[in-house]
């Protein structure tokens, strides 16, 4: 089996600042990617039962643009295909990111 590593979070925050330009900002970018980055994290310690790739990010940010709600286009795209079970932690990780501060 081989296994891949995502892309650094900078790597993910100019792919959305690419496909998405003059459509988001770089902060809502680089939470967004702080999300993707936080829930990979849980995945591999056993506390959901999916990551969130980087096509998962870009569909993200793209139903982000369409609507103009970072948490309802979360809720579609992350949380409403998780179990029920774990939809909170999600939701969680998700309103957790948006509270990060620039530190780059």
């Amino acid at each position: 089996m081989v296994e891949r590593d995502y892309l650094l979070p900078h790597q993910e925050e100019q792919i959305l600042m690419l496909a998405f330009a003059g459509k988001i900002e770089p902060l809502e970018a680089k939470a967004m990617v702080h999300v993707a980055t936080a829930i990979r994290d849980a995945f591999k310690n056993n506390e959901v039962p999916f990551p969130i790739s980087t096509r998962d990010l870009r569909n993200w940010c793209e139903k982000y643009v369409i609507w103009g709600d970072l948490e309802k286009a979360a809720k579609f795209t992350i949380v409403n295909r998780s179990p029920f079970s774990h939809r909170s932690v999600y939701e969680g990780l998700i309103r957790r990111a948006f509270d990060v501060e620039d530190d780059s």
